[in-house]
């Protein structure tokens, strides 16, 4: 039997769901049209935590900067780890898809200082603040969900802006370009990636890693299986 919560929650949920039948602006753009359902509270779902947590994060550490979103997708309701972008869209991420809604534009993150750090995707930006092992961003912060964000004119930008831009970005082919672009413009800028990630193509594969090392020596019974 439900709580008065959880009845609070599905009464939102179906009335959502009505209006998501008539407003074609809630689906997704392609590749994966999916449509918004509800962006909730803090992440509680058992099967995102069990995710979040193969890679490393502890989704309450980073709870400030990740939630939980249900999305209807293929006639499913199905929860979704959501990060925020600038223009009140969600980047949206489960263990079998990623998408988002409204766009992919870009997320900042404001801090003091004059040193930033730049993301290619949010994942990897959750996974370095678990590296780190921080709750809170200690430089200005920017997630470009997607390197379509990356032209020169952005570039000049940040160059004009920041002293120092630490580069987390992918070691793809695309990755390394744009590396290669930024350090022509903004000599300061550190390819982090290269220096702490080389070999794995990008933050969150080399926490992957790094988790399952860890878990062995705890376990040495799972090396064996």
């Amino acid at each position: 039997m439900k709580n008065k919560k959880e009845n609070d929650i599905y009464s939102v949920k179906e009335e959502l769901f009505k209006e998501i039948e008539q407003n074609e602006h809630t689906v997704f753009r392609k590749p994966i049209p999916l449509k918004m359902v509800i962006h909730t509270y803090d992440i509680d779902d058992s099967e995102l935590i069990k995710f979040l947590r193969h890679y490393g994060i502890d989704h309450e550490k980073v709870s400030l900067y990740i939630h939980q979103a249900l999305i209807k997708h293929e006639n499913k309701t199905l929860p979704a780890v959501a990060f925020d972008n600038d223009e009140c869209g969600f980047i949206l991420i489960n263990r079998n898809f990623k998408g988002y809604s409204v766009s992919e534009s870009i997320t900042t993150l404001f801090t003091s200082g004059s040193t930033l750090d730049l993301f290619e995707d949010f994942m990897d930006f959750v996974a370095a603040l678990s590296f780190y092992r921080k709750r809170v961003i200690s430089n200005q912060t920017i997630v470009l969900n997607s390197l379509k964000n990356l032209d020169d004119r952005f570039i000049i930008n940040l160059a004009k802006k920041y002293k120092t831009i630490n580069l987390y970005l992918k070691n793809s082919d695309e990755g390394k370009r744009a590396a290669m672009r930024i350090i022509k413009i903004h000599p300061k800028a550190i390819n982090r990636s290269a220096l702490i990630y080389p070999g794995h193509t990008d933050f969150l594969s080399y926490m992957e890693l790094q988790t399952a090392k860890k878990r062995k020596r705890r376990n040495p019974d799972i090396a064996r299986k």
